[in-house]
């Protein structure tokens, strides 16, 4: 990231101008010196209406947005190609049914201090998307006691001898 002063020399060189945009940055409320502005933001904490004022603008409201550019149509296109790359693409799986084993167990622990189901093994395999399987494995490891005929009525398994699993 370049600090200020070569972001300052950058607008310098390129000819850049500050525009004041509104909210949806559809239209130009105001271009201030450059000068006067650098000094009026840095002195108002990047407050862009409160800076407008001491720059003599006074119809700015507070959300209204300062971009920099040769025009305003370039300032406006530099910040829609700024926002589109700055999404971030999001999962729709919830986190807890992304989880691999060591993750699953440490978050069950949790879990199940606050689930009081009365099947436990369901609402196990329910929350972290494991098949029946590994939900009695995994229940198992944490301590939990099960029904194993209900186990093997499921899922076909029989209990394991301690020190294995």
């Amino acid at each position: 990231m370049t600090d200020y002063r070569e972001q300052k020399e950058r607008r310098i060189r390129r000819g850049e101008r500050v525009f004041l945009f509104d909210k949806s940055v559809t239209e130009v409320l105001a271009s201030p010196d450059s000068f006067d502005w650098e000094l009026a933001i840095s002195d108002h904490g990047g407050s862009v209406d409160a800076a407008a004022k001491e720059c003599g603008i006074n119809d700015v409201p507070k959300n209204a947005k300062a971009l920099w550019g040769e025009s305003a149509d370039e300032a406006r296109s530099n910040y829609r190609g700024y926002r589109r790359k700055k999404k971030k693409k999001q999962s729709h799986t919830p986190r807890h049914e992304r989880m691999n084993r060591a993750a699953r167990l440490q978050s069950a622990k949790v879990w199940l201090q606050k689930n009081s189901e009365k099947n436990v093994i369901r609402a196990y395999r329910k929350h972290f998307a494991v098949d029946w399987k590994c939900a009695v494995r995994e229940l198992e490891m944490l301590g939990v006691e099960h029904n194993w005929n209900y186990v093997r009525q499921v899922c076909g398994l029989r209990p394991t001898p301690k020190g294995e699993g």
